[in-house]
């Protein structure tokens, strides 16, 4: 006889319905209902009787079976010695009856099977909520039942089976069983014991706060778990718990990254499957969502080990690759710092170890404790390659050098201190920028300003400007009005107090930030280097008057923005002058109804010379920082919306800032003169005047022969004394600062020119072997060239995949930073470790570089391997 058999009914139901309806074991009535109801079911195939087969592995009805009220059908109990009467009675005493044949055991195996004959013609119940899940899953191998028998009360919820199920193991063993139990309780969406181990992890260390631990113990898992990081990761313990997990691992991390003998009580911990400890903690720190949890657990792990305390005695080359705890940076941070102080002097190995400590996990939280060191370094190696002294030469070789070389000083005493501010509430760098501070006002500053005011006083005693550097009154005609004989169209952006070393740090942002040819030059400035006089030098005139403290053309005043338009317009019939922060907010009609048919824009910018003269000093840099955005903002925005145009990103003046108090020997004496007009940094007289400690200068070289007027500028960096605060920031001397004028100019051809389009420097691996046979090993890689104009810095992460694009390695970056011409400083060695597995000879695994800052492509080459370790691993994720 041949049926559908009842489990089969139930099959085509939901299984949450089957739970409903079995419970943990059918309950009597239930049994009743579905038994009868197949009994009531005609037969088929000419059958004119129903038999079902009901083995009740666990005996839990032999007491109530009798008990079931079942019309015309006749119960028979089967037990292990009565199965030849069994079959005689069902085929020869009794062949029409309708029977329940009961057993109080499990159904034996085929060869064992007296009845199997009969069996293959009649239909089989089921009872039991084991079985029915076991049949459900289509488990066929019966000797996993004790395994879903100990997770009976896991398999009682509908969402914890229904996740279970939806995984669809391709194969059950007891190991695949207990994973996706494990990764239902974490509920993660595919059985994977590396994504559950974190999710338990990042619940909690401590197993009674673990609501994760609490459901792993409750539903009977906990020794399949702790087989699972035996295996995985040899973890072994007397007594275990998931602070020990995490700590083992991270000894075994370490045990690899160290290039030294682990403390002895570690030892002990280090097992033979550091490769999968290794690969699963880069996972957990590289993780999208998850690495600030582990952030927090790494933290707690490294108070236990005293981690930092090591540190104190090891040498930095010995943890300068370890980035599992933030206590490796901190040390490095440290160190470096101290080394500084005591005047060590190996800067290139320095810069190294920060560059290297880019690419690691905690950079970004210690980006500017690093920058901050970063600059201190630069200024230190300035100070040891003129050890001597900076040399004293004529003054036109003095202003080219400062232009090419020793603006680096400022920028970089500049950039320490906008990093340092970003920290200033921790003590690591305090002792820092204290021997900083002293470098550059005692040393850099007192080198500088004394010998090139020497020079000035004895090369320009009678007269500005010096032979042979652009004057900064020349600027129109030399360059707008050359662009207007041309038929471009330029705009030109004035930030007051934009001194050179920050604009050759804006050049740069705008080689690498936005398309076009950019190219720095140098104007001297007017001396005295302030506002009014700089500003109405940068416009069209023949010549220059002073009247009071303005300074007029054609009789105009160039104070404000209505008196310079006046005098543009003069000159440039189709011109226009704006403020930089009235055209940042314009629409795209604003902007074309405004410059439309203008050749010629000047545009005016106050940041710095309003924060550092006017505002709160202390804050000067970081008004650097915000001119650089706006700045950048405005070319934008012409770019985006306007024609094609040259644009001149100048200024009026530099300035000196320091944040070392200033001291009585600072400040020079003005005598019992009376200026015309005072200020900090100079004083114009209506007559020759020798002052003592200045350089005094005729201004018939601007104002022209007949104005009588002289400034005194003191020597060095000095102050007037003169009342009132603001003595740091300052301006109007003669001071290279001051006085070395920026002239960027821009051009955003849009024509296609590949010169002008910003790239990023291209990264090749450079093994010719495409074959792995090592779980340890390192690759090779090289910049092609170096950072210049367009081509830009590229980041790398760089891993290992197998075909189904699952990491098998840990994750590492290149930071492809290099500025080098030689070849051989733009190499990269990166070390990987493979999770341990089964890796097949013939397949293919792709070593992926992917660039994360890439908005769309992100997977920048993908390069096929094979592995072949040689000896086969016991086990695979």
């Amino acid at each position: 006889m041949n049926g559908i058999r009842l489990i089969q009914c139930l099959r085509r139901l939901p299984y949450d319905y089957c739970i409903e309806t079995v419970g943990e074991i059918m309950n009597l009535d239930q049994i009743n209902i579905a038994l009868t109801e197949k009994y009531q079911t005609p037969c088929r195939d000419g059958a004119k009787r129903h038999i079902i087969f009901w083995y009740d592995a666990e005996g839990d009805f032999q007491e109530v079976v009798d008990e079931l009220e079942l019309p015309e059908v006749k119960l028979w109990k089967l037990t292990e010695s009565n199965k030849f009467l069994s079959k005689y009675t069902l085929e020869v005493l009794d062949p029409n009856s309708h029977y329940l044949i009961y057993a109080d055991f499990a159904k034996p195996d085929d060869p064992d099977n007296w009845l199997l004959d009969i069996q293959l013609y009649s239909h089989t119940f089921i009872a039991d909520k084991i079985a029915l899940i076991m049949d459900d899953l289509k488990v066929e191998n019966s000797a996993l039942r004790s395994v879903f028998k100990n997770y009976e009360k896991f398999f009682q919820s509908r969402e914890r089976y229904a996740r279970f199920a939806a995984y669809s193991l391709e194969s059950y063993t007891e190991e695949t069983i207990d994973i996706g139990v494990l990764s239902a309780l974490a509920k993660r969406p595919t059985p994977n014991f590396e994504d559950a181990l974190r999710v338990i992890l990042m619940n909690s260390l401590q197993e009674e706060e673990n609501t994760v631990w609490q459901a792993i113990v409750k539903y009977g898992i906990a020794d399949g778990f702790w087989n699972l990081t035996e295996k995985y990761y040899g973890y072994l313990a007397p007594e275990k718990s998931l602070k020990g997990l995490l700590t083992f691992l991270m000894i075994n991390d370490l045990s690899n990254g160290l290039t030294r003998t682990l403390p002895s009580e570690w030892q002990e911990l280090v097992a033979a499957k550091q490769a999968n400890c290794v690969v699963f903690l880069d996972h957990f720190m590289h993780h999208s969502a998850d690495s600030k949890v582990y952030d927090k657990l790494a933290e707690e792990i490294e108070a236990d080990l005293h981690f930092g305390e090591y540190l104190e005695h090891w040498d930095i080359q010995d943890y300068e690759q370890v980035d599992l705890f933030r206590a490796a940076d901190r040390s490095i941070i440290l160190k470096l710092t101290n080394s500084l102080l005591i005047g060590s002097e190996e800067f290139t190995k320095y810069q190294e170890i920060i560059s290297l400590r880019k690419t690691k996990h905690y950079y970004q939280e210690f980006e500017d404790y690093y920058e901050a060191l970063s600059w201190a370094i630069e200024m230190y190696a300035f100070r040891k390659k003129y050890k001597a002294g900076i040399p004293e030469r004529d003054a036109l070789m003095f202003f080219e050098a400062y232009a090419k070389e020793y603006f680096i000083m400022d920028q970089a005493y500049r950039k320490f201190c906008v990093s340092f501010d970003k920290v200033r509430h921790s003590d690591v760098l305090k002792p820092l920028s204290a021997e900083v501070e002293n470098l550059y006002t005692n040393w850099y500053q007192a080198e500088l300003s004394v010998k090139w005011s020497a020079t000035v006083a004895e090369e320009c005693s009678t007269t500005w400007p010096i032979q042979g550097i652009p004057p900064q009154e020349g600027f129109f005609q030399n360059m707008i009005q050359k662009a207007l004989y041309d038929n471009k169209k330029s705009f030109v952006i004035i930030s007051d107090a934009l001194r050179f070393e920050a604009a050759e740090e804006l050049m740069q942002r705008l080689n690498k930030e936005i398309k076009g040819s950019t190219e720095l030059r140098w104007m001297q400035g007017c001396i005295p280097s302030f506002t009014r006089l700089g500003m109405a030098s940068l416009l069209p005139h023949t010549t220059l008057t002073m009247q009071g403290d303005d300074v007029l053309i054609d009789g105009i005043s160039t104070k404000d923005t209505s008196g310079r338009r006046k005098i543009l317009q003069a000159n440039v019939k189709d011109s226009e002058v704006v403020l930089l922060n009235d055209l940042l907010p314009m629409t795209r009609t604003e902007l074309r109804n405004t410059f439309k048919g203008k050749s010629v824009v000047y545009i005016y910018h106050n940041v710095i010379d309003s924060v550092g003269d006017k505002g709160d000093e202390s804050k000067t840099f970081q008004a650097v920082e915000q001119a650089f955005d706006e700045i950048e903002g405005a070319i934008r925005t012409i770019n985006k919306n306007l024609t094609e145009a040259n644009i001149y990103i100048t200024s009026d003046h530099g300035f000196i800032y320091r944040r070392k108090p200033l001291e009585e020997s600072d400040k020079t004496t003005k005598g019992d003169t009376i200026p015309h007009l005072t200020n900090k940094r100079f004083l114009i007289f209506d007559q020759e005047v020798d002052l003592p400690g200045a350089i005094n200068l005729r201004l018939d070289y601007i104002f022209g022969r007949d104005c009588g007027l002289s400034v005194c500028v003191p020597r060095g960096d000095n102050r007037f004394k003169t009342p009132g605060g603001g003595q740091n920031f300052v301006h109007g001397g003669a001071s290279l600062q001051e006085i070395v004028i920026p002239l960027i100019k821009y051009r955003n051809d849009r024509k296609k020119d590949e010169r002008m389009v910003i790239s990023k420097v291209d990264v090749k691996l450079t093994n010719t072997s495409r074959k792995i046979t090592n779980s340890l090993f390192s690759l090779d890689f090289f910049q092609t060239e170096k950072l210049v104009d367009k081509k830009v810095v590229r980041t790398l992460k760089l891993y290992f995949t197998d075909e189904a694009g699952q990491k098998i390695s840990n994750e590492q970056r290149i930071l492809a930073d290099r500025v080098s011409e030689k070849a051989s400083e733009r190499t990269f060695k990166v070390s990987f470790t493979l999770k341990n597995s089964n890796y097949n000879k013939t397949d293919k695994y792709y070593l992926v570089l992917e660039d994360p800052d890439e908005p769309l492509k992100k997977i920048y080459e993908k390069i096929p391997f094979t592995i072949s370790l040689g000896i086969v691993n016991e086990f695979d994720f």
